[in-house]
């Protein structure tokens, strides 16, 4: 992984940890609403919200259907920062 990617990651993982309340370090690639029992429907878009403000971009409707966990939310971030 390059430095900008883990940079990229340091920082999706920093805003989805701030957003639901817990502490960044609990948060793995396989962390979902299904692990996490503060990420509902409403904070899912919350992530999102934050995410376009923090990262600087903005998300499709599709794109948010796919997020269900922090590693896809990271891929998808990744793509359109790429």
């Amino acid at each position: 992984m390059s430095n900008t990617a883990s940079n990229l990651q340091a920082q999706v993982r920093a805003t989805i940890a701030e957003v639901l309340g817990v502490p960044v370090a609990t948060l793995t690639g396989a962390s979902s609403p299904a692990t996490i029992d503060a990420w509902d429907s409403v904070q899912h878009l919350s992530i999102v919200m934050a995410l376009e403000q923090s990262v600087g971009v903005q998300f499709d409707p599709e794109d948010i259907d796919k997020m269900k966990s922090v590693s896809e939310i990271e891929a998808i971030v990744a793509a359109k920062k790429s």
